[in-house]
């Protein structure tokens, strides 16, 4: 499919410490059955083996990019990842997350459908915890007006999809640990407009490091 070549994908993928789990957040991007992308590894201050596990992939895939910066937060590695992008879109995928194999693929036939709008695009997400899978609902016809509600319903970033052009005057706060893609993405959200894909294309995974952060 030559068509496929008209937008690169940009997914900026903030890491720490998380040697053990990064192998299946990135072979859910090299797996994808759309090409035309790029991996962006930010790799906040690692003290592991990270940098070791990320250059296995990229002896035979030269897509992904590995950039290491002293400890600073997951918005200021979110934040260089952008910066450091080349593509129209860009996406976000944390490294304990994944993605199915036809995300980018159903957003790009989105995207071009509705002619390369400057705006988000989001789909739906499952969530996973040990062998269980929760298959998030959502009904955007209800819930487009009410962002609040939007975000605790996914609380995950890796749903969205944004014009690289939002981007321009909006940032993570990197003031906070917290809440940041909230943040940022309400304030995207009410300036610019969303497309919703009515399928499920990305897995949210909760595991004892998170659950233990969350009790």
């Amino acid at each position: 499919m030559n068509s496929d070549q008209e937008i690169l994908f940009s997914i900026v993928m903030p890491t720490y410490n998380r040697a053990q789990m990064i192998s299946k957040s990135i072979e859910s991007v090299i797996s994808q059955s759309y090409n035309n992308w790029e991996l962006i590894i930010v790799d906040d201050g690692s003290e592991d083996n990270t940098k070791h596990v990320v250059s296995e992939f990229q002896k035979s895939e030269n897509r992904i990019h590995y950039i290491y910066q002293e400890n600073r937060g997951r918005s200021s590695a979110r934040n260089l990842g952008i910066e450091l992008s080349n593509g129209k879109y860009i996406s976000f995928l944390d490294d304990d997350d994944y993605y199915l194999e036809n995300f980018l693929m159903e957003f790009y036939l989105e995207i071009v459908k509705e002619n390369f709008p400057i705006g988000v695009f989001m789909c739906k997400q499952i969530e996973e915890t040990g062998i269980k899978k929760v298959f998030k609902d959502l009904d955007i016809g209800n819930e487009k007006q009410n962002i609040i509600k939007l975000f605790f319903k996914n609380s995950s970033v890796q749903i969205f999809m944004t014009s690289k052009k939002v981007f321009e005057n909006n940032k993570f706060e990197c003031r906070f640990e917290i809440g940041e893609d909230f943040h940022l993405f309400f304030r995207i959200l009410i300036e610019f407009d969303l497309y919703f894909i009515d399928k499920y294309l990305c897995v949210n995974v909760y595991h004892k490091e998170i659950l233990c952060q969350m009790n």
